[in-house]
């Protein structure tokens, strides 16, 4: 009596409780800048990768499998990560998702991090306050803590204001959204 139900135990719910446990071993933690300048409102998105996530973004790099990153190989794998990440990072006004653009190269840390740049255009804006949702779909493959900043604004430059804490999304509980309060100032 006692061998079957250490069999039930092993064979039915040490498998599930194993299974239900998402392990924390590709978590990115991230720090998300936004900030606007000249009518853009523009998010830095940095990703801290552990050292298991950093060795498979090496393998992906390394095309030809010559165990050798070339530069082409290197700038056109982060190229095409970050219009990847473009696609999953969503800026809703009026439920009107607004076009991502990437606007820089990717910046290499030594901690593991790499950091993007993106661009939103505020050009239609009029002046006043103005509520921007932004979702991170690519945090609902790749959960992780987050940090969210907005820069200390220019001198004539709109402000932009995190509305709220970072609060995960009702449909997917890994996926962050936040909404940003832009105030856009007068010419």
């Amino acid at each position: 009596m006692m061998r079957s139900r250490l069999g039930i135990f092993v064979v039915f719910v040490l498998p599930a409780v194993v299974l239900a446990h998402e392990s924390p071993i590709d978590h990115i933690n991230r720090t998300l800048t936004f900030d606007v300048q000249a009518k853009h409102l523009r998010l830095g998105y940095r990703m801290n990768l552990t050292p298991r996530v950093a060795i498979l973004q090496l393998r992906k790099m390394d095309r030809n499998r010559d165990g050798n990153i070339s530069d082409n190989e290197q700038s056109g794998y982060f190229e095409a990560f970050a219009r990847r990440l473009s696609s999953e990072l969503v800026f809703e006004m009026n439920e009107k998702r607004l076009p991502v653009r990437v606007t820089d190269d990717v910046k290499l840390y030594p901690d593991l991090s790499n950091e993007y740049h993106f661009s939103v255009s505020l050009g239609c804006l009029m002046t006043g306050r103005h509520v921007i949702r932004f979702r991170d779909e690519f945090s609902r493959r790749y959960p992780g803590s987050v940090r969210l900043a907005a820069a200390a604004p220019r001198a004539g430059d709109s402000v932009v204001e995190i509305r709220k804490d970072v609060r995960r999304s009702q449909r997917h509980l890994d996926m962050i959204e936040v909404d940003l309060e832009i105030t856009v100032l007068e010419n």
